[in-house]
């Protein structure tokens, strides 16, 4: 009876543990469903945004195409102004000169100018002499309307090259006016050049930023989808080992249920043998002759002593061999249920690990 209520107790812990297991199971999966619902929305938005970034970058490559166009017409006409800046410049460095022997040559005629001026003077002077002296001074006056010719021609020319002198300051200032309004063309078009490089960096910086998320992205849900496949696979092989250990255990259960019923039949076998045996004594008892009556004591009694024995080793057996059944029982279910928290305990830490708290 002992044997059979562990028995008993171990198939209900076995099936409790078959209950925990489909509990378990079923917990499981509606916690995979949901993991793999989350992946598909994850997915799915992923898709959105890689056509939402598709069509924004083929709007940048235009925008780009648009800058590198404008790149390329800025640079021409940078180009085409730092080539007008360096005739402007030659011009300028031309007019210089120029300007510098014009002031030369109305330096050297202001010179000539006062020299003929000093001269006339003396000769005017001596022409006075010469009248006070009753001296001939035609030949003087002759040479004084000269100089005074020579005179009014430097001054006609120092007039005409003062006025050359201010056209071409004129001119240089001009010039100057215009090197200086090309340098500003030339720093607004290297500043708009700066500013397409930039916008054009910026596109690109944006294009890769996106590619990068997405490709971070994209990664991620790989990751998850791995990890989701990965926990999938260790609880199902979890928990089909626990269904195996489940199936053996239940096995062994009914193996020991078999052995024990085939030990009572045994039992109960040998207990009729020795019932009969002792009914054929008590015939042969019947039959014997009244006999002479000797007191002995029931130690004293050989056959009753061996009789005794026996029974005594066989409830020993029958005590034994339920005791060891049971001992196995209890071990089969000890491990069978240790290795099941042990199971469970690596599909919480799997499903942990993928996100879910204590109360999901």
């Amino acid at each position: 009876d002992d044997a059979q209520k562990e028995l008993d107790d171990a198939q209900k812990e076995l099936d409790d543990g078959r209950r925990e297991l489909d509990v378990s199971r079923a917990k499981a999966e509606r916690e995979f469903a949901a993991a793999q619902k989350k992946i598909d929305s994850a997915e799915q938005q992923l898709r959105e945004g890689r056509l939402a970034f598709e069509q924004q970058s083929k709007a940048a490559q235009r925008q780009r195409a648009t800058l590198v166009d404008k790149q390329k017409e800025v640079a021409a006409q940078l180009e085409e102004l730092r080539k007008t800046r360096t005739e402007t410049a030659q011009t300028i460095a031309e007019l210089e000169t120029q300007r510098t022997q014009l002031a030369d040559a109305i330096t050297q005629l202001k010179a000539g100018i006062e020299a003929l001026t000093a001269q006339l003077e003396q000769a005017k002077a001596m022409r006075e002499q010469m009248i006070a002296a009753g001296m001939d001074i035609t030949e003087l006056d002759a040479q004084i309307d000269q100089m005074e010719v020579r005179l009014n021609e430097l001054a006609e020319s120092c007039s005409g090259y003062e006025l050359q002198l201010e056209q071409l300051d004129m001119g240089l200032a001009q010039a100057k006016d215009g090197l200086a309004q090309i340098d500003s063309g030339i720093q607004q078009a290297e500043d708009g050049l700066a500013q397409i490089k930039s916008g054009i960096q910026q596109i690109d910086d944006a294009l890769a930023a996106g590619r990068a998320q997405l490709a971070s992205a994209q990664a991620q849900l790989t990751a998850a989808k791995r990890q989701l496949a990965n926990a999938k696979k260790e609880a199902y092989a979890q928990m089909n080992e626990a269904a195996r250990k489940l199936v053996d255990g239940q096995a062994e259960i009914d193996d020991g249920k078999i052995e024990l019923a085939a030990q009572k039949a045994d039992f109960d076998r040998e207990i009729a043998d020795a019932q009969k045996e002792i009914d054929e004594a008590r015939e042969k008892v019947g039959d014997i002759n009244k006999p002479t009556w000797y007191v002995l004591t029931r130690d004293g009694n050989a056959g009753l002593s061996g009789f005794d024995q026996d029974s005594s080793n066989l409830k020993r057996i029958g005590f034994t061999f339920p005791l060891i059944f049971f001992l196995v029982a209890v071990l089969i279910s000890l491990s069978s249920m240790a290795r099941m928290v042990e199971e469970q305990r690596g599909l919480i830490g799997t499903l942990g690990a993928l996100g879910y708290s204590t109360g999901q």
